[in-house]
């Protein structure tokens, strides 16, 4: 009887060890940031289009549209530096709402995602939809560096790229702590998956954050943008619709 009640347990202990340990914190795992909507104007904070029973808050499509949903991040798993193939992947999915007629092959999305040490800043008028790093000359080494790559026949950011070409893209994404990528015909409410390099996470992790004077980071560890280019179509988010998974 002694017997029998020491295996139960001994099962009993390790059912428990099994379901309810935590998951190490240097495990690449799936991982989901805070929502945040920002746009040139300082109160923007998402737009509701009126549905009923739609928790998603919406951002209007052009290529001009300096509105943005952006998940922010405080912590990452370290395993995403050594993520498989050196690519951490972006799932999302998003709701549509048009506001002119649509021919049906879904929204073009951009998803910038990039470490504290690449700040953004939203544009003024002048500049348009697109927003601008806060290091300009950053930026402009960053696209310099993307043209040398090309005119050696290597494309970082190529539709299929090859080993040669996402080892180009993990090194730039390492230096600059910026990566950017589209996603054209994102159907609604489906799960789409883009690739990122692993190499904006090494940016990431490798590089102190600054404190502000309250003592915590100045910005998030990374940050995710979303913005939607088709015209007359807004997409609408919720804070659970994008993660990030070593793949």
């Amino acid at each position: 009887m002694v017997k029998v009640s020491l295996m139960i347990s001994s099962v009993l202990f390790l059912v428990h060890c099994t379901l309810g340990a935590p998951v190490p914190p240097d495990s690449p795992e799936e991982i989901r940031g805070k929502l945040h909507f920002k746009s040139r104007k300082a109160d923007f904070e998402g737009t509701n289009v009126g549905q009923e029973v739609d928790e998603r808050l919406y951002i209007a499509g052009s290529r001009m549209s300096p509105q943005r949903a952006i998940w922010t991040f405080d912590k990452v798993p370290k395993g995403f530096m050594t993520a498989k193939g050196d690519t951490v992947q972006v799932k999302l999915k998003c709701s549509h709402f048009a506001l002119t007629n649509q021919d049906g092959s879904g929204a073009l999305l951009v998803i910038r995602a990039v470490s504290h040490t690449c700040p953004q800043v939203p544009p003024n008028p002048q500049q348009q939809g697109e927003w601008q790093w806060v290091n300009s000359d950053k930026q402009k080494q960053f696209h310099a560096e993307m043209r040398d790559y090309r005119a050696k026949k290597i494309d970082p950011k190529g539709p299929q790229p090859g080993p040669e070409d996402w080892k180009a893209a993990n090194a730039l994404a390492e230096k600059f702590g910026f990566w950017e990528v589209e996603i054209p015909k994102v159907p609604e409410l489906k799960d789409v998956g883009v690739n990122l390099p692993a190499g904006l996470f090494r940016n990431a992790l490798k590089n102190p954050q600054k404190d502000g004077a309250d003592g915590k980071p100045e910005r998030p560890l990374v940050s995710v943008y979303m913005k939607c280019e088709t015209t007359g179509l807004m997409i609408g988010v919720m804070e659970s619709d994008m993660s990030l998974v070593a793949k």
